[in-house]
Parts: C-alpha cells; sequence; structure tokens
C-alpha cells in the first residue's frame, strides 16, 4: 500500500481519530479533577569534612551513602511520626519519602509528598533535624579532626503541587487517543473486504476491469 492510499484511509475515517483525541483529552482532564493533589517540600543536608584533606573528603564522599540509607530507616521515621503525632505506620511515612545525594557538593536532598502542603514542609524538616541530631550525638566519639559532620544547609522549601500535572496528563491522553484512533482507522480497513474502486478488483482478484457500471440517479 502506498503513502498515498495511507492518508486517503486516514482522511476517510480522520473524524474517528479526532473523537479518539478528543476523548483521551478529556479523559486526562476528568482523572487529573478527581486524583487526590500531593505536594512535596524538600530539605538539604550539608555534610562537612572537618578539613578537606584527601582522605577525610573521600571518607565524607563515600558516606553519602551510608547516611542516605539512614536518612530513610524505619526507626527514624517512627520517631518523626511520634513527634509530630501522625498516627502514620513508619513504613507509610517512609514510601512518600525520596532521597538523593549530590557528591560533588556533599549534599543529600530530602523530599516528602503530602497532600497537605504545610504538613510535607514539616515533616521535611522535622526529619532532617531528627537525623542530624541523631548522627552528631553518635559522631562526638570521634576525634574533631577526623569527624565528618552533618548540618541542616536551608530550611525546607515550601511545598509545591507535584502530581496531578494537568499539561502533562492531557498531553499523554491526546497522544494516547491519537494513536488508538489512528489503530481503529487502519483496524477498520483491514476487516472491511469490500471492493470500492476498479484498482482493487486487480490487486485482490487478480483480473482486468473492462468496465463499469455507473451510478444509477434517479431525476425528478
Amino acid at each position: 500500500m502506498q503513502l498515498r492510499s495511507y492518508a486517503a484511509i486516514l482522511m476517510k475515517r480522520g473524524w474517528l481519530v479526532v473523537l479518539m483525541a478528543l476523548a483521551g483529552l478529556l479523559g486526562a482532564v476528568a482523572l487529573t479533577r478527581v486524583q487526590v493533589p500531593i505536594y512535596r517540600s524538600s530539605i538539604r543536608l550539608l555534610v562537612v569534612p572537618a578539613r578537606y584533606e584527601l582522605g577525610v573528603s573521600l571518607a565524607g564522599k563515600n558516606l553519602l551513602g551510608q547516611l542516605s540509607l539512614e536518612l530513610q530507616s524505619p526507626n527514624l521515621a517512627e520517631e518523626v511520626s511520634q513527634g509530630l503525632r501522625l498516627d502514620v505506620p513508619a513504613l507509610a511515612l517512609l514510601g512518600h519519602t525520596r532521597v538523593s545525594n549530590e557528591e560533588d557538593k556533599y549534599v543529600i536532598n530530602l523530599s516528602v509528598d503530602n497532600p497537605d502542603p504545610e504538613r510535607a514542609q514539616t515533616i521535611a524538616s522535622a526529619w532532617a533535624r531528627a537525623f542530624v541530631d541523631r548522627y552528631n550525638a553518635r559522631s562526638l566519639e570521634v576525634d574533631r579532626r577526623d569527624r565528618v559532620d552533618v548540618e541542616i544547609y536551608d530550611k525546607a522549601t515550601p511545598a509545591e503541587l507535584n502530581r496531578p500535572k494537568l499539561l502533562m496528563n492531557v498531553v499523554v491522553g491526546t497522544l494516547g487517543g491519537l494513536l488508538l484512533g489512528i489503530f481503529l482507522v487502519f483496524g477498520l480497513e483491514y476487516l472491511d473486504d469490500t471492493l470500492k474502486a476498479p484498482e482493487d478488483v486487480e490487486r485482490y482478484v487478480g483480473l482486468t476491469t473492462l468496465g463499469a457500471i455507473p451510478l444509477a440517479v434517479e431525476k425528478d
């Protein structure tokens, strides 16, 4: 089938493609409306070596991975939950946190998601404070010259809407509907085995068309 044939098929049933794209768009908008908004607040922790010599600096970078794991420990989550009286299980609270590292900056990023923007910011601040206090208390036994401290770099950011994102949902829904519409158009064309033009007779039957009976039009 030539490219011109594909274009003709799409033109013939283009209404179906448009209809499916519109349905995808409206479905995405409706889905976004019914979803519970989730807000995200982030806070940064700074890992500070006592001195920036090669050995101590490498120890600080190597420590980032371990600190990230400790930052996501169920015990710490339970401490935060009880301290804020959240009445939320530790594992459930952990499911709404994200931790990432910036090794070149000695920074650990902690993000907290929550339907309440103020609560998301409060949890992020309390989580970071609890972790810093716990770690630095444990580090007091280490020689000051070899110590790697952790401190809160800045305050938790005001929570911003993380999901749902209307624009992204609309784009995905519309493209999905568009592709589905195109699939349906060619599917219907494949299932349609009627002969519509002399070329179809030659293509599918293998016979040469000798003539055609014109469509009769009744006159008043």
